[in-house]
């Protein structure tokens, strides 16, 4: 699997499985690759790589698929809500969450999601494992009215690769 492809299925698997809070929310607008810009929409979801690793498959770099390495690559998933977002995510009690709450309630069920949905990812995309590594509360950004939750994850996989005749 590549950078790009395991992006996108980050992206997707996020987008397909978090809640929209009683429909109030279109996640396919608002998760991307990307840090969102000053006239973004919020709450607003990146998923960001931080860093990257290779370690070789084995003995002439043969692995469990042929010839690879194995990919050891960082992401920062960042929740971004705005001053003034409010949403109700729970049926019952009727009751909005906003500012540090909906931070951090969207960032507790991204951790929930990832976490339940690791056996899914090593059967269609062969993620061998993925680990939550870390979560950070950024201090508000009062320039931008922004309250902000980082949660770095590590994506273990292997990566094929192409041998030319």
């Amino acid at each position: 699997m590549k950078i790009e492809e395991l992006n996108r299925v980050l992206v997707d698997f996020l987008r397909t499985n978090l809640s929209s809070y009683g429909g109030t929310i279109d996640w396919s607008k608002a998760i991307y690759v990307d840090y969102p810009r000053p006239d973004a929409t919020f709450p607003r979801i990146s998923v960001s790589q931080a860093s990257h690793s290779t370690n070789p498959g084995g003995i002439g770099e043969m692995g469990p698929e042929g010839r690879g390495e194995y990919q050891y690559t960082t992401y920062d998933i960042d929740i971004w809500v705005q001053k003034g977002n409010a949403l109700q995510v729970d049926p019952l009690p009727a009751t909005k969450h906003a500012g540090t709450a909906l931070r951090d309630r969207i960032g507790d069920d991204v951790i929930q999601i990832l976490m339940n949905g690791k056996q899914w990812l090593k059967t269609n995309h062969k993620i061998f494992d993925l680990e939550i590594a870390s979560t950070l509360t950024i201090p508000y950004l009062d320039a931008y009215e922004i309250f902000r939750r980082t949660i770095t994850i590590r994506v273990f996989y292997y990566r094929t690769k192409t041998v030319s005749p």
